[in-house]
């Protein structure tokens, strides 16, 4: 994107690669078990201290991974390796799936900006077409390279390089400290933000939204011009100032939050300190482990009994609740 663009090796600093990997691989493991795909990981034990521009690094995993874990059907697989040659001082990286896989002739365009190909569009309405064009401008920019082999049903299968020199230590190594998990149930308004708010006090902490509906993020009191017709595309009720699309990939990829839409909350554990979710699509069972618990699921108007109070061409509002379990 263009922020990436317009940065140089004189933005490199320092970057963590085993945190950081860890941190990305962490960020899937609930829509792995979610969705019922196999993860396979292959990564080293020890990954070095590197140069480099870390959001740009976390954006290309993030990005494919998520296109891998987005066009594989469910009991699919998903296969991520890394490597690190200090003789090069190259990391090394290959994602691959089962997927739907890439047309022959729509893989020359996968690299544009906002550009779908047909089967991509038909299989998952979310999504920019920014994803890949994001990987490439990561990659590039720590001299890197990056091939996709794919074919229409066959899956798909990215091999990238990056140029990452080693860094020295700017302090003594210490003890890791447990991320904080962070569990948001209800999607709509509240949640999204509490979530937001989660990852700017906490930049390492494991964020997940559970949203029983489909949407999330849109403005509740705009659905009344979308419904009177001053507003003519529902996109434009979950939309930034800015345009950008708040689906669960503008989450997932630029605010590092796992969404799970169409995932609905069975119980709480306070004890255990657990939730209970079902998929909706599946009917799999599930549990998340929190350390704080935020819920934002809003709340039934209670209409009063007077005339007319019942009638089909009545829309009550709801209430937002809030409640924080620490």
């Amino acid at each position: 994107m263009v922020l990436l663009r317009r940065l140089s090796e004189d933005d490199f600093l320092p970057v963590d690669l085993k945190r950081l990997v860890e941190d990305v691989i962490s960020s899937f493991d609930e829509v792995s078990r979610s969705r019922g795909l196999a993860f396979e990981v292959r990564i080293p034990q020890k990954l070095p201290l590197v140069r480099g521009y870390g959001p740009g690094i976390r954006l290309a995993l993030v990005n494919l991974l998520d296109n891998a874990f987005k066009y594989t059907p469910r009991d699919g697989k998903v296969h991520f390796s890394l490597s690190y040659d200090a003789g090069r001082e190259t990391l090394a990286g290959k994602v691959s799936d089962s997927g739907i896989g890439i047309p022959e002739k729509d893989r020359e365009r996968i690299f544009d900006e906002f550009y779908r190909s047909p089967n991509a569009v038909k299989f998952s309405r979310s999504g920019s077409g920014m994803g890949m064009s994001i990987v490439m401008s990561a990659i590039t920019l720590h001299r890197g390279t990056l091939s996709i082999k794919s074919g229409g049903g066959q899956g798909t299968t990215a091999d990238f390089e990056m140029k990452l020199a080693r860094a020295a230590p700017e302090a003594p190594e210490r003890q890791e400290e447990p991320r904080l998990k962070v569990v948001v149930i209800g999607g709509v308004a509240a949640g999204p933000k509490a979530a937001a708010k989660a990852r700017r006090s906490d930049q390492r902490a494991s964020i997940s939204i559970v949203e029983r509906g489909e949407f999330l993020a849109y403005s509740g009191c705009g659905l009344p011009y979308y419904i009177s017709g001053k507003v003519d595309d529902q996109k434009d009720l979950m939309s930034t100032s800015v345009g950008v699309y708040r689906d669960p990939d503008y989450f997932r990829k630029l605010k590092n939050i796992t969404v799970l839409n169409k995932t609905e909350a069975l119980s709480i554990d306070r004890k255990g300190k657990t939730v209970l979710v079902r998929d909706l699509a599946s009917a799999r069972e599930f549990t998340l482990p929190y350390d704080k618990l935020v819920l934002t699921t809003g709340a039934t108007a209670r209409i009063p009994s007077v005339p007319g109070g019942n009638r089909e061409n009545i829309f009550p509002g709801t209430v937002s609740v809030n409640v924080l379990a620490l």
